[in-house]
């Protein structure tokens, strides 16, 4: 695991405590460098997001 993806894994897990995630780096395809860590896409399931809406979501993990 890159160290920026060990850093996002390591902040989801501790603040959000997830059953299920997920976290894939993209970067490959985007025109980036080919060790580059630019682009990843989270797949979080956690019972904190519970009765928020996208936008909360998304809020959540941007503020970590």
């Amino acid at each position: 695991m890159n160290t920026l993806e060990k850093t996002i894994s390591e902040k989801i897990n501790s603040s959000l405590v997830p059953f299920h995630f997920e976290v894939i780096n993209e970067s490959h395809m985007h025109s980036s460098s080919i060790n580059a860590e630019s682009h990843f896409k989270l797949i979080v399931v956690s019972s904190l997001f519970d009765k928020k809406n996208m936008l909360q979501r998304h809020r959540m993990i941007y503020d970590l």
